[in-house]
């Protein structure tokens, strides 16, 4: 019996520990979220993408690269439809997005549409 209430204590301080760890969001999303914002209107690459889990929020941060011609205004625009389209996949009440806006300089792109600088 003691080993039975072991082994599920362990499974139940797995996902806690993950938590206070802060450890990234499984792969599948992260795929989906680099997918979004990789077909976003105005977003020329991406990079520094990190997320994780906070309870039952997810957050994610992205540096969007953009044109580096166009207004603060547009810039603002591509960065609010990102978020808009990432919390209608997520759930707008259960994911905190923070983007930063970055001009793009010519950078090479990867195959997931980030371009790792």
């Amino acid at each position: 019996m003691a080993i039975f209430i072991i082994i599920v204590g362990i499974k139940m301080a797995i996902p806690a520990i993950n938590e206070l760890l802060e450890v990234s969001l499984p792969e599948k999303m992260e795929d989906q979220i680099r997918h979004i914002i990789a077909e976003s209107e105005g977003v020329r690459t991406y990079h520094h993408l990190r997320t994780r889990r906070n309870g039952s929020k997810i957050i994610i941060e992205v540096h969007l690269k953009v044109d580096p011609d166009i207004t603060v205004e547009q810039g603002h625009s591509i960065a609010t439809e990102v978020e808009n389209k990432l919390k209608n996949d997520f759930g707008n009440e259960s994911a905190i997005i923070t983007t930063h806006i970055e001009p793009y300089r010519g950078e090479e792109l990867l195959r997931d549409g980030s371009c790792g600088a």
